[in-house]
């Protein structure tokens, strides 16, 4: 992948990783960092996803912190869901795809 796309290239690029650990606008955007992260051998990367894992208010994105730094052989803190925390638009789809099979109808 390329610097165009956002994604950094087989190269570790440690200003451009923690340049997208920061950009909020997308949080797959960050979900592909972490996977990416998750394999990079550079022990920065440790520090960039510990980052990510204390500042991201996506859930998901903090799930997939915690899950690379586990496989890295860290033994981070599990991540709670609180009320401050923002679902993924994959969550509301599920719900939103729970209301419209009948699990909740409206008498209109």
């Amino acid at each position: 992948m390329s610097r165009e796309q956002g994604i950094p290239d087989s190269a570790f690029d440690v200003d451009l990783a923690q340049q997208l650990a920061q950009d909020k606008t997308d949080f797959r955007k960050r979900l592909a960092l972490v996977a990416l992260l998750r394999v990079e051998p550079d022990p920065r990367s440790l520090g960039i996803l510990r980052d990510m894992m204390q500042r991201d208010f996506v859930f998901d994105v903090l799930w997939a912190a915690w899950e690379a730094l586990t496989a890295k052989g860290e033994l981070p803190t599990e991540p709670r869901k609180k009320a401050g925390h923002l679902m993924s638009r994959m969550w509301w789809q599920g719900l939103g795809d729970k209301l419209t099979n009948g699990w909740l109808l409206w008498p209109f």
